[in-house]
């Protein structure tokens, strides 16, 4: 893994060189209180609340293949999600009609 595979995606490094197939990851979002190194890092006081996101990537045999704790300014952090509605059959809304 190099940092020209970084700059691209880890994940495709993964599957696409190493032939490990990746089945999910766990991901877990909380707000926490800085240290005073992140604080400085982010550029806030250690009084502004950040996020910490924690993930690890698992493969086919749900063994772990990647772990990381990451943190962000708060006041940069955004997430965006498009939920598909489902309908009583499991179907996608659009596929019935709905």
């Amino acid at each position: 893994l190099t940092i020209a595979h970084m700059k691209k995606s880890k994940f495709s490094y993964i599957e696409n060189e190493c032939g490990v197939r990746i089945n999910g990851c766990y991901e877990s979002i909380v707000p926490v209180l800085p240290t005073p190194e992140l604080a400085t890092l982010l550029h806030i006081s250690a009084k502004d609340p950040i996020i910490r996101m924690q993930t690890q990537a698992i493969d086919e045999h749900h063994q772990p293949i990647d772990y990381s704790i990451l943190y962000t300014n708060m006041f940069e952090f955004q997430v965006k999600y498009y939920l598909p509605r489902q309908t009583a059959s499991g179907l996608p809304a659009s596929k019935t009609g709905q």
